[in-house]
């Protein structure tokens, strides 16, 4: 079972109405296999615009928009299409500059019973693995503060600990890098034009692993914040690098603490706390060369990043040379 089959195993495709959200270029649910719409930041022609030129995007395969979520919800921006019977998203959830408020969102655009299928990173395999696991204060912080674009905390973060890693090699119980200085002046640069600007900069807002992801849930959950019970979860396996979630809208007419009980009811024990040591897999067998497939979205994030790094160091030679 691959990772698509994996997204798809508490979904039915086949006779469902589904809604992807940033399929981007490689749709976990093509056209072909069932009713499905997609929805993305931008327009078909923007996003072809946007990739055009980027080397780890294959343009020729982005897939037709249907709906465009921005600024507005995901409810006006569906508009009479809802209520779907599920929606899927790969790698967009650590992307979201307000978790509660997107989870909220998707919960409204489903049917009750409909569900939300989810892959996520897990930070201690990936570019994230020097960041520490998002707390509930940031959660809840991003959720009062109804956050339509990444808290400048997470930009500076983001790039402040990038590194590019090789999960095989960590979970063999190596570093899995080479352990550069964090990039300070990028990660300034990208905070203040996150702060002094309107621009948009895409960046993992959340970082956890499976553990603590289940674990925010249940916190989330406890305080009402989250209403959606969990499915089904699967939690990273030795030698990847994501895990996979799925969650519930329940039925109608559910009282606000039956609703709290069946959520909490519903959360998943922990993989065990000896997998959950930083950076390191405690079961692992995989060797340097386990597959690892980064989406579209975050090959396209790395290049970007490597790309304005060399432009902002440039600059700075630049500048140095004429004084």
């Amino acid at each position: 079972m691959d990772r698509f089959d994996r997204l798809r195993e508490h979904i039915n495709v086949a006779t469902g109405r589904g809604l992807e959200i940033g399929p981007l270029a490689s749709p976990i649910v093509p056209r072909t296999m069932g009713d499905i719409s997609y929805v993305d930041h931008l327009s078909t022609e923007d996003l072809i615009a946007k990739y055009t030129n980027d080397p780890a995007v294959d343009e020729r395969k982005i897939v037709s928009t249907d709906f465009i979520w921005g600024s507005n919800s995901l409810a006006e921006a569906v508009g009479a299409s809802g209520a779907f019977d599920y929606v899927v998203a790969s790698h967009v959830l650590e992307h979201v500059p307000d978790l509660v408020g997107w989870l909220g969102e998707v919960a409204q655009v489903l049917r009750p019973g409909g569900r939300l299928s989810l892959a996520m990173p897990d930070r201690r395999y990936t570019f994230d693995v020097r960041r520490h696991d998002s707390d509930v204060s940031e959660v809840v912080e991003a959720y009062l503060l109804h956050l339509r674009r990444p808290a400048i905390r997470a930009t500076f973060d983001h790039f402040y600990r990038f590194v590019v890693v090789d999960p095989g090699v960590i979970w063999a119980g190596e570093a899995g890098h080479d352990d550069p200085p964090p990039d300070a002046e990028t990660a300034l640069a990208f905070a203040t034009k996150a702060a002094t600007t309107t621009a948009y900069l895409d960046t993992h807002c959340w970082v956890f692993s499976d553990a603590t992801f289940v674990e925010l849930m249940a916190t989330l959950m406890q305080m009402g914040l989250v209403t959606l019970p969990f499915v089904a979860f699967e939690p990273t396996k030795a030698g990847d690098f994501e895990f996979f979630v799925t969650l519930e809208r329940p039925v109608d007419g559910v009282s606000p603490e039956e609703l709290r009980s069946l959520c909490l009811a519903s959360v998943p024990t922990p993989p065990d706390a000896a997998t959950r040591r930083s950076g390191r897999g405690a079961t692992a067998t995989a060797s340097s060369s386990a597959h690892y497939v980064l989406s579209p979205r975050e090959t396209a994030l790395i290049d970007g990043k490597r790309k304005a790094m060399a432009g902002i160091r440039g600059a700075a030679a630049r500048l140095k040379a004429r004084h």
